[in-house]
């Protein structure tokens, strides 16, 4: 509710402040690459010396946009304020294709409808330990999660929740990953069976064994 709130709020203030706006298109459908329109969710926006990015989520997809080039920088400057896991929905061009990622040039974004994941995806942010291992946790931010064994990263994983894994399996209520800096069709698929804000279970699906975790203090 929260980040819905800002969304709508900061929205409409970005629109009266200045004479290009985040929901005007700032460019043509086409102009630097494949049109397209996403409804996603927010991850984050990079500092200048960290690759000065815009990142999203959503549509089975990871998106990126860099800022002072080609996109609407009004529209960029309403996400970098935002909260985490906030939606939008975002318009136009895909300029290029990495593993997992697509680099996008915006031309407008918009309130985006309620991401219906939110629930599981919010109680799920932040730190856990294995339960069978102390030395193995997961640290969850927005849709991104980091596997680490004693206290030395593993694997940087995104996280795409659904009703189903890659390979079509139905999820009830669950998630896959993929590894960045890795084969986009590797993947590993869980259902979330519990979680509370002391607890994390999961079913590895593929495998069936459940894979608890408790909060990291």
């Amino acid at each position: 509710m929260l980040t819905r709130r800002f969304t709508l709020c900061f929205f409409l203030l970005a629109k009266s402040a200045h004479g290009q706006d985040a929901g005007t298109a700032s460019f043509d459908p086409g102009t630097y690459g494949e049109p397209i329109t996403a409804q996603v969710i927010v991850q984050n926006c990079s500092a200048p010396d960290d690759g000065n990015y815009c990142l999203f989520y959503g549509d089975g997809g990871r998106w990126a946009a860099a800022r002072g080039q080609n996109s609407n920088e009004i529209a960029l400057e309403l996400v970098a304020q935002a909260p985490v896991n906030t939606p939008f929905l975002i318009t136009g061009d895909i300029v290029s294709f990495g593993d997992i990622t697509a680099e996008v040039a915006i031309s407008k974004i918009e309130p985006g409808t309620p991401d219906l994941w939110a629930p599981t995806r919010d109680a799920m942010q932040g730190g856990w330990t294995s339960t069978e291992d102390p030395q193995s946790t997961l640290s969850i931010w927005g849709s991104e999660q980091v596997s680490a064994y004693g206290g030395e990263t593993v694997d940087v994983s995104t996280m795409t929740f659904s009703q189903s894994c890659l390979d079509g399996t139905t999820l009830e209520r669950g998630f896959f990953t993929q590894t960045m800096g890795g084969d986009p069709l590797d993947s590993f698929c869980y259902e979330v069976l519990n979680v509370t804000p002391d607890r994390l279970d999961l079913s590895y699906v593929g495998r069936g064994n459940t894979l608890s975790f408790t909060r990291t203090r």
